[in-house]
Formats: C-alpha cells, sequence, structure tokens
C-alpha cells in the first residue's frame, strides 16, 4: 500500500521534472551553438589575421621588423589572443607579443610544438589552424618567405607566424549573458509547471490516495472504513464503486468469519491429536500424472524434516528425494505395487536430516481411488533408528560372539558349560556338543589347588570379575596357559545367574616373547651378540676387573673396503660374506670370550682375562688381532668366487680408569679403529689418550666453525689468474676463518671438517654470496672480472642447487658470464645424468664450469667429454715436479693435448717459479694461478688494488 501512495505523488513531480529537462536542454542547446559559433567566428579571424601578418613578413628586409612588431601589439586588444610571434625558419622567435622571447626558441615556449610539423608548414604554401573544442582554443600556424635579394629570388628566407587564441573567457561571459537574458523565461515555466502539479495533486492524487487509505484499512481488519466522495466525475464514481464493494465484502467477511472459526476448532482438535501419535500422519495422494503431494501432515515435519505442510500440499517431492539413493528405487516399487493392488504398504527406508544424519523409518498405509483416478493413502510413518541399533548390536553381539578370536563359555552358577563359542572350540580342540551340560572342570589341568581356586570365587563374589593367567588342558591332553577375564551376570533381583569366561591362548605369545627376547640382544644375520648385549658384556669385564685388579681388551674390527664387495657383488653375496666372516671369527676365539656384530661389517670382540699388567693384555690382544687378520685373509669361498680379505683392527685396554663406562670402552677402541683406517687400513691400531684428545679438538672446532658461520667470522680471500703476459684475466675465490680466539684459522684444519658434514654446504652459500655481491660491484664499478668458486659435491647434488644459484644471482644482480663453479671429478660418480642435466641449465643462464685438480681422481674421458665444461684446472702436484719430473711433465703434456683437442681452456694452479710458468708457456696457451703471482689476500687489498 505504502508502493502504490508514493507512485500517486510521483506524478506531479514527472510533470515538474519534464518541464525542468525541457529548459536544461534549451540551455544547453544554446550552449552548444554559442561554442560553434565562436570557434567559427575567431578561426576565420585568426587566418585572416595570420595571413596579413605572413604577407607583410614576406616584403621585410632582414633588418626591418620594426611594423610586424607594432602590428603585433596592436593584437594585445584582443583578449582572446593568447600568443603572437613570428619565428624563422630555425624555430627562433624574431617578433612577439612578449620582448623578452625575441631570441629564443619556440619549443620551449609554446606548449606541444612539433618541430616535424613546422617544418612541414614553411615548405608548403598554406596556412595550417587547429581547433581544441575541449579547452577552446584556436592556434594557427601561417607560413611565409622572404628573399634575400631582388636579383636572387631563388635565395628565400623562410618563417612562420603564430598565433593562439583561447575562447573559454569569452564562451563564459556568453553564458553568464545568455542565462541572464532567458532568466525570465525560466521563472514563467517554472510557475507554470507548479501549478500543473498543484492541479494534478488536487485533482487526481488526493482522491485516489483517499481510495488507497481506505483499501488499506479494510485490509488492516476495518471493514466499516469508506471513501468520502466530495466531487463528480470519474474519480468521484470510482469511490463510490469502491464503497459498494466494500460494503458487499464486509457481509461476505463476517459469514465466513463464522464458518472458519467452526472449521479452527474442528482442525485444532485432529492437530492436538496427530502432534502426540509417536510419528507423523499424513494423507499422501499420487495423481494420473505422476506427481505427488500431501493435502495433510501432522505437526512436527518442520521441526525434523525442514518441509513444512504448505510446500507438502503443492508438491511431495522434497519429502520424497530425502530417501537415501540407495534405498529410494525398492521405496517407489512399493508405493507403485500399492497403487496397481490397492493393498496396503509397509515399507522401511533411510532419511537424510537437512543437518547430514541418516536415520531408518517405517511408514504403513492404506490406498484407496479417487473420483478423478488419484490415489490416496490415510497413514503415518515414523523413526525406527532405536529398534535398528537394537537389532544391529543384537547382530554384532552374535558376530563377535561367532568370529572373536578369543574363546567364549558361558556356565551356571553350578559350573555347567551352557554356550561356547568356534574360538573355544578351536583352542581346546573339544567340539561344541562334546561340551555342552559338561562341567567345566574337564579343562582343568591340575596345577592349581583348591585353595586357588577359592580364591577366584572369592573375588567373584565380591568384585563380580576376575582377571588372571591360569593354566588349562586341551582335549588331546596338552596343557597350556591362558588369560582369563571372568565376570558375573546378575538378574533383575540381583542374583548370580550365569559366569561368562573369556580367554585366550598364550602359547604363542610366549613364543614370540621369547624370539623377541633373542632378538633385542643378538644380530638377526649372523646370530651374533648385538650392540646392547656387547656392551652389557663388556660391563661385567669392567665390573670383574676392577674387582680382581686384572685387565681385559676390545678389539672392533672393520672389514676393508667390504663397501666395494656389496656394491659390486649384490647385497646378497655380502650377506653370504659376512655369514662367512662371523664364522671363521668366532672358531679363532676362545669360549670366554665373545665376539658381536655392531654394524653393516663392523665386529667387536670381548678379551675378558688377560694378563694382570696392561702391558701384557696388550701384547696378547695385539697377538689374537694379528691371528684374525691372518684367518680373514686366508681364501674364503662363496658361489664358487674366492675372497681375501684384509681388516682395520682397534685395541682399546681396559679398565682405562675407575669410573669408565661400557660406552666409554667402546669409544676407544672405535676411535683407534678409525685411526687405523685414515692409515690406509689393513694394520692394527691401539688407542691413545692424545685420540681422545684430537677428536674432542674436532668437535669444538666443529661447534664453533658452526658458529662462525652466522656470526661472520668469515672472510673471502683472492687469489689472481694471470695470462702468459702477466695480465690479470680473473682470480679464485677462498675462504678464511677470523677466529676471536685463534686467529686466522688455516683452511686446511676446517675445510675437511665442514666436507664431512653438512657445514660444507653453509660454507659454499655463504662463498657463493659474496662472490656475487662481489661480482655485482664489480660490474658496477665498470671492472668486471671472471671469479672462480669452488662447489662440494654434497652442495651439488641438492635438489635445490640450481633455484638456489638462480636466487642468489638475481637478488645481488651480479652477471651470470663472470662466475665459474669449480667441480671436482668426483661429483659425476653417482647420477651423472642428473649432475649433467644442473649443470646444464646453469649454463643457459650464464654460469661457467671449471673441472678442479684434473688428474687426481675419476678423469674419465667418457665423463669429460659430456660434461658441459669450458676449462681444465691441473694440480698443483703435477706443476710443482713438472720441471724436473718426466712423468709429472708427461701428464701436464697430456692434459694440455686433451684441453686442445676439445677446445677447453687451462689453469695452472701452484706455479711459485718462473722456470715453471716458462714450461707451461712454452707448450699452451695457460692461464697461471700461484704464489709467483700473488698470495690470496683479503678481498678489500685486492680491491684496491684491482681499482688501481
Amino acid at each position: 500500500m505504502k508502493r502504490t501512495r508514493n507512485s500517486i505523488l510521483i506524478l506531479p513531480l514527472l510533470v515538474f521534472i519534464l518541464f525542468f529537462v525541457v529548459a536544461c536542454f534549451s540551455l544547453f542547446y544554446s550552449d552548444w551553438l554559442e561554442r560553434k559559433r565562436l570557434i567559427s567566428e575567431t578561426s576565420v579571424l585568426a587566418l585572416d589575421e595570420a595571413g596579413r601578418l605572413a604577407r607583410q613578413a614576406s616584403y621585410l628586409t632582414s633588418g626591418d621588423v620594426g611594423a610586424l612588431e607594432q602590428e603585433i601589439l596592436q593584437l594585445r586588444a584582443d583578449d582572446s589572443v593568447t600568443q603572437a610571434l613570428i619565428v624563422d625558419a630555425t624555430g627562433r622567435v624574431l617578433v612577439a607579443r612578449q620582448h623578452e622571447w625575441k631570441g629564443l626558441k619556440a619549443p620551449a615556449l609554446i606548449e606541444g610544438w612539433s618541430p616535424a610539423h613546422f617544418a612541414r608548414i614553411i615548405q608548403s604554401s598554406v596556412a595550417d589552424i587547429r581547433v581544441d573544442t575541449e579547452k577552446m582554443r584556436i592556434t594557427v600556424l601561417a607560413p611565409y618567405g622572404v628573399s634575400s635579394a631582388a636579383a636572387q629570388t631563388e635565395d628565400v628566407r623562410r618563417g612562420a607566424v603564430f598565433l593562439a587564441h583561447d575562447l573559454s573567457g569569452a564562451l563564459e561571459r556568453k553564458r553568464k549573458s545568455n542565462f541572464i537574458q532567458r532568466l525570465p523565461d525560466l521563472g514563467l515555466v517554472l510557475l507554470f509547471a507548479i501549478g500543473l502539479a498543484i492541479w494534478i495533486y488536487r485533482s487526481v492524487v488526493a482522491p485516489l490516495r483517499s481510495i488507497t487509505d481506505a483499501s488499506r484499512r479494510i485490509g488492516s481488519g476495518d471493514l466499516g472504513a469508506r471513501v468520502p466522495i466530495s466531487d463528480s466525475g470519474e474519480v468521484a464514481e470510482l469511490g463510490n464503486h469502491f464503497n459498494s464493494m466494500a460494503e458487499a465484502l464486509e457481509h461476505e467477511l463476517t459469514a465466513r468469519s463464522e464458518l472458519s472459526s467452526e472449521l479452527q476448532q474442528s482442525y485444532a482438535r485432529l492437530t492436538r491429536l496427530t502432534a502426540h501419535l509417536p510419528g507423523i500422519v499424513y494423507q499422501f495422494v499420487m495423481a494420473p500424472d505422476g506427481r505427488f503431494r500431501m493435502p495433510f501432515v501432522s505437526d512436527g515435519i518442520f521441526d525434523k524434516y525442514g518441509c513444512t505442510p504448505e510446500q507438502l500440499a503443492q508438491d511431495a517431492t522434497p519429502l520424497l528425494d530425502m530417501v537415501i539413493p540407495e534405498d529410494r528405487a525398492a521405496f517407489d516399487a512399493s508405493i507403485l505395487e500399492s497403487a496397481r493392488t490397492l493393498q496396503p504398504w509397509r515399507h522401511e527406508f533411510r532419511i537424510v536430516f537437512p543437518n547430514g544424519d541418516t536415520v531408518w523409518h517405517a511408514g504403513a498405509s492404506r490406498p484407496e481411488r479417487l473420483d478423478d483416478g488419484s490415489i490416496q493413502w490415510h497413514g503415518f510413518f515414523m523413526d525406527i533408528a532405536d529398534r535398528k541399533r537394537s537389532e544391529e548390536s543384537q547382530r554384532l553381539s552374535a558376530s563377535v560372539f561367532e568370529t572373536t578370536g578369543e574363546a567364549i563359555m558361558v556356565t551356571d552358577v553350578r559350573g555347567t558349560i551352557v554356550m561356547v563359542n568356534p574360538a573355544f572350540c578351536r583352542i581346546t580342540g573339544y567340539a561344541e556338543t562334546e561340551v555342552l551340560g559338561k562341567a567345566q572342570q574337564i579343562l582343568s589341568s591340575g596345577r592349581h589347588d583348591h585353595e586357588f581356586y577359592r580364591n577366584v570365587r572369592e573375588i567373584l563374589q565380591t568384585s563380580g570379575n576376575w582377571v588372571g593367567e591360569i593354566w588349562s588342558r586341551r582335549k588331546n591332553g596338552e596343557q597350556y596357559p591362558e588369560w582369563q577375564n571372568i565376570s558375573v551376570v546378575h538378574d533383575n533381583a540381583g542374583n548370580i545367574t550365569h559366569y561368562v569366561t573369556v580367554f585366550a591362548d598364550l602359547t604363542e605369545i610366549r613364543s614370540a616373547q621369547q624370539e623377541a627376547e633373542n632378538l633385542s640382544w643378538r644380530d638377526p644375520l649372523t646370530d651374533l651378540a648385538n650392540r646392547a648385549l656387547f656392551l652389557r658384556q663388556i660391563d661385567q669385564i669392567l665390573a670383574s676387573a676392577q674387582r680382581d685388579n686384572g685387565y681385559a681388551a676390545i678389539l672392533l674390527i672393520d672389514i676393508d673396503r667390504f663397501k666395494d664387495i656389496n656394491e659390486a657383488r649384490g647385497l646378497a653375496m655380502g650377506d653370504a660374506l659376512l655369514k662367512a666372516i662371523a664364522d671363521r671369527l668366532g672358531r679363532a676365539l676362545r669360549p670366554d670370550d665373545m665376539l658381536a656384530r655392531l654394524n653393516a661389517d663392523e665386529f667387536a670382540i670381548t678379551l675378558p682375562r688377560l694378563s694382570p699388567t696392561p702391558e701384557d693384555a696388550g701384547r696378547e690382544a695385539l697377538a689374537v688381532a694379528e691371528k684374525l687378520r691372518t684367518i680373514l685373509f686366508e681364501s674364503i669361498e662363496i658361489d664358487n668366487e674366492t675372497f681375501h680379505l684384509d681388516a682395520s683392527i682397534g685395541i682399546a685396554v681396559l679398565p682405562d680408569g675407575p669410573e669408565e663406562a661400557s660406552s666409554d670402552a667402546l669409544r676407544r677402541a672405535d676411535m683407534a679403529m678409525h685411526e687405523a683406517k685414515a692409515e690406509g687400513g689393513a694394520r692394527v691400531v691401539f688407542f691413545e689418550a692424545a685420540m681422545g684428545d684430537a677428536v674432542r679438538e674436532r668437535f669444538r672446532l666443529e661447534r664453533e666453525l658452526r658458529l662462525a658461520i652466522g656470526e661472520n667470522q668469515l672472510r673471502l680471500y683472492l687469489q689472481p689468474q694471470v695470462d702468459a703476459a702477466g695480465l690479470q684475466v680473473g682470480c679464485e675465490a677462498l675462504v678464511r676463518w677470523q677466529h676471536p680466539e685463534r686467529g686466522l684459522v688455516p683452511p686446511i684444519m676446517f675445510i675437511p671438517l665442514a666436507e664431512s658434514s653438512e657445514l660444507i654446504v653453509s660454507l659454499d652459500r655463504w662463498m657463493l654470496a659474496e662472490v656475487c655481491r662481489l661480482l655485482a660491484q664489480l660490474k658496477r664499478e665498470g671492472h668486471p672480472l671472471r671469479i672462480s668458486v669452488n662447489i662440494s659435491p654434497r652442495h651439488f647434488r641438492r635438489e635445490d642447487f640450481v633455484d638456489e644459484v638462480k636466487r642468489l644471482l638475481a637478488a645481488s644482480g651480479a652477471d651470470a658470464s663472470y662466475l665459474v663453479l669449480e667441480v671436482t671429478e668426483g661429483m659425476v660418480i653417482g647420477d651423472v645424468n642428473d649432475v649433467i642435466a644442473k649443470m646444464n641449465k646453469l649454463k643457459e643462464m650464464g654460469v661457467q664450469f671449471s673441472m678442479d685438480d684434473f688428474g687426481t681422481g675419476y678423469s674419465s674421458l667418457a665423463y669429460l667429454k659430456r660434461l658441459p665444461i669450458h676449462e681444465l684446472k691441473i694440480d698443483k702436484g703435477f706443476i710443482q715436479d713438472s720441471t724436473s719430473d718426466s712423468n709429472d711433465a708427461a701428464l701436464v703434456e697430456t692434459i694440455l693435448s686433451v684441453a686442445q683437442h676439445m677446445n677447453l681452456q687451462v689453469v695452472a694452479e701452484g706455479v711459485e717459479t718462473q722456470e715453471q710458468a716458462d714450461f707451461l708457456n712454452a707448450r699452451a696457451k695457460v692461464i697461471h694461478q700461484g704464489y709467483l703471482f700473488g698470495r690470496p689476500e683479503p678481498v678489500d687489498t685486492w680491491l684496491e688494488r684491482h681499482r688501481a
């Protein structure tokens, strides 16, 4: 009703707006005509003025410009002229309204001046005019030509006249004048529009509003509302008809209200009846065209199913769609069958509630055929989730009883067996028919006395449950352990009616425990003692040695090059060889000695009873160690293949002190064994205190190096690389460690330590970042130079290595073509395809590669020709003796020949004498690096010298 009233009120407003729009259009159209007139008139005037000035300029001599200046100054009377000047062919101002412009260049004075356009105009004979309708600006450029002499008319000096008119001020003044002239007309139009709007409101809008208000009151329940009639005409006639209709409606609604009250009372009784039924009462109609609806449905349908009775009365599909897809086909089939036979409908199905829960329902109804051919059912459906859960629980209980792996036996109060499950029959060996009705003593093993069973009964009487281990007997007489759980069952009066015994056979568990116990102390491959058992044996030996003041020894044996055998022959052959080694070592030891396998190819032996002095004990342990080495070196034949093995053996005599633990003793033997391997293997080494000091020092140094990387203790050093003429062509980046207490730590002390762990990756990253920043700095200073930096195989093999280099180059702004990554030959051992792929990706970015220490490692030409390298770096060991050792000289010449044939650049490391440099220069174009040409120096010192 509010929307209708507003619509009626809009009518006078529309009339007023229409007159306003017409007036505005008239103003805008007049403004457009005035703009067009001003532009047209000013364009003609500007062309005339520019042409007149151009003609005057063409008759003047080079020195006579006074007349033109007067002409241009007279243009000041026209306030629309903003710029007036005459320029020569070079664009220099000859005459201008502003005296200070004379002699200046036109492009610097005139906005938007185009030298190209100016050149075209002065070569032509036609003036150019440009109009900017947005800014109301007109510019004219008119050419002129002046002969330098009457006799030489060909020699013409050219130029142009430039005029600029700004019409915005004139347009604004004209607008104000037009508005003032039209103001009386606009006032008359406005008064006419207001009068028309008032007349429409009083004659049309007000009567319609009274009819609207009366309609609203009738809609609100005021049936006595009428429209006041105070006029004649069509609107008054409409009011009379409305009042007649309202009177008839009042009588009709009164009669209907009485009938509705009776219906509501009947419906309220029906609603109260159906609301208290356990489910939903409904009428369900299937029309001849297959559509479904529910004319009646009891309260509660919306709260539980999310459907309103009004919605279902039109279409029952939303409720039917809640039946889950798995049940929908059978559900629809049952309804169609009931409709066909007119037999009662009963069905169970599942419904998905709006909250996602799925609940079982059951429905029942009786059908009848209506006059129009529809089928109508009267019935109910209800939630049967509790019943289904009960049925499922019973089914699961029966299933658990039948399928559980534990035996279940139910006896009455007298101990008679009344129920058993299949697991009971499987464990005891009795069939169900053989035990039902028999006393449970049929299973007694005889191991437990009467006191034991009396205690069980007492516990059951007091607590209702007993749990424990008990021995029983199978049908075949075998006794076995059980884990029993006996529970008491009471009736509603609290009396005991049954006992439920659940038990499991512990035979397999006992066997598994024994096997697990064995595995926890034994090596599964060789059945020797493992590390845990070996450490326990050492504890016993230490306790005995300290008690008896005696000495013992530990031998730690590592098979040399066993990893190579394992990789070459396979794991199966390696396992067979380890078993043979264990057997041979075991046969060489005394019964009191213990042989253990600690890991892969590492064995350990205890010698618990040695001489009472440490010297004699050491000699005896050494004799055993040499004997074992001899035994291992004897041929071992496996699958028609003969092996001769050697070992690195570390010996630790114990006890080393009164507080020594087994782990300390084993650690000392491990240090000695690693020392033996570090010396080349195939030897026996005794533990010495200095070894422990070295290990502790190594650990301390590693910890301090880890801190140094993050605390800015590393320093970048550079060593120059020069060509045959001594000109620096590059340098190698090196790292030094400025320790706050140790001072400058040499690389030989921390580089090998870093290479044995992930610290080398952190060092590499620091070096790469510093070198990239240095390359970017050299590029900015205009002194770019290639810099080489070593990359460890461990770092290069990381998956993110290529992305890391790319990120560092981008972040620093360094030129990748000046970065040289030095890699070693050992890097290609393994996944060579992955190495080549990474190198190619970096090469595409511009990065170059150098093969460092060439000739000292793998040196495979097959790999060398596949790698995208551009440089070989000869190890300094070959260079130092190349002038005195013919073999080293031959090797250097071979490397130079290989590089020449493969078009590779060569860098020689360790050039320290002029003789070595001359030897290299006589054979090839080689880049030199060594003390002869410069030692490594801090980057700041190198930069000062490089800039100089």
